[in-house]
């Protein structure tokens, strides 16, 4: 099917603004957030290759973040310059509406979303993996101390086991350092601790068995104490429950490294061990609601492109940063919500593109009259 004239000549409009604004606010995302990092790794030793490799990786989770951004900006642009030289005042002469005329940005922004989804679920959660794993890799080249692991077991909304491993996890050899357990019990209306158990070192056997080294176990009070070279997590109460791989990808805190699915798992899993999932939840739906934002934004900036006085593009660029400011301001506003349980995680994620296509509504409604 061939797209009439006007669909050609806005889809025209519309596509170079796109990649130019995907360019720009990818530079101006990796320059203000990684680049001062990776530099530093640089410095202190870290390879060139590696930290290249980390930058390439790196890309995908930001340019998917992108193109909303640019979808706002080509529609303000593209409608501002067309309103700017009278060519949406031939089409009104040629009998169309505004509703028409924005018709196809909102074909365009409804692609860009579909395009987002797919790229946010294919490309990007391997990608910052496998960029989390060479970061890990950095640091232990360079010398510095990997972040704790952390677990805790739960039972009945009470904490039944903490358990922390203060020096880190080494991933391909599946050892954990200086592992320090604190298992609770009930005792009239408080929990207390009644045991400690300090290792050296924990060594992963296969699915969820760890056996510990080197180190000491010691009751609550203090009154009985006892060295070993080695023994297993069952000491404890439910062990550490968790597998190398689990620990591995609990290690990665940026939501981008898992998809949809791997998100969805992972919100069971917790759920089973009874602990809290709703940050994970309002995540999960962004991983919806992000790439839906390029449709709203194509919608909102279309109409508003139009003015009857003449605008540059340093108009259409100032006004699609105010509104990106806003709707990432709202949405992580939401987010601290969310997460805290003031609101439910669906409303958190979806509100802000609920209130961007309702802004654009209006703004349509009142530039068609």
């Amino acid at each position: 099917m061939r797209l009439k004239v006007i669909d050609r000549l806005i889809l025209h409009e519309l596509i170079g603004p796109f990649v130019f604004g995907v360019l720009l606010f990818t530079a101006l995302f990796f320059a203000g957030g990684s680049l001062f990092q990776l530099t530093e790794y640089l410095v202190k030793g870290a390879s060139l290759w590696t930290v290249g490799r980390m930058v390439l990786l790196g890309l995908p989770q930001i340019m998917v973040k992108t193109f909303p951004m640019a979808m706002l900006l080509a529609s303000l642009l593209s409608f501002g310059r067309l309103s700017s030289e009278s060519e949406t005042v031939a089409l009104y002469a040629a009998g169309y509406s505004l509703w028409r005329i924005v018709t196809p940005v909102l074909a365009m922004g409804a692609v860009v979303s579909a395009l987002a989804m797919s790229f946010n679920e294919l490309v990007v959660p391997p990608a910052t993996a496998e960029m989390w794993r060479l970061r890990t890799a950095v640091l232990r080249q360079i010398g510095e101390r990997a972040q704790p692991v952390t677990q805790t077991v739960m039972r009945g909304g009470k904490v039944e086991t903490l358990i922390t491993a203060q020096g880190g996890v080494d991933l391909q050899a599946g050892v954990l350092y200086d592992v320090t357990a604190v298992q609770f019990a009930p005792s009239s209306e408080s929990w207390h601790p009644v045991l400690i158990v300090y290792a050296k070192r924990a060594r992963w056997l296969g699915g969820r068995e760890w056996d510990l080294y080197d180190g000491y176990w010691m009751t609550g009070d203090g009154r009985v104490r006892a060295e070993f070279a080695r023994t297993t997590t069952r000491v404890l109460q439910g062990g550490i429950r968790k597998s190398l791989r689990e620990i591995e990808t609990d290690l990665v805190p940026d939501p981008d490294s898992r998809s949809f699915r791997q998100t969805l798992q992972r919100i069971r899993r917790y759920r089973q061990a009874g602990e809290d999932t709703r940050q994970m939840e309002v995540e999960l739906y962004n991983k919806i609601s992000l790439p839906l934002a390029s449709l709203i934004f194509g919608f909102v900036g279309a109409p508003l492109g139009i003015r009857r006085q003449r605008s540059t593009a340093a108009a259409g660029f100032a006004l699609s940063i105010v509104i990106i400011f806003l709707y990432w301001a709202m949405a992580q506003y939401l987010f601290i919500l969310g997460r805290g349980g003031n609101i439910s995680p669906l409303v958190a994620s979806f509100l802000p593109d609920v209130l961007g296509a309702i802004a654009g509504v209006v703004i349509l409604w009142k530039r068609g009259r």
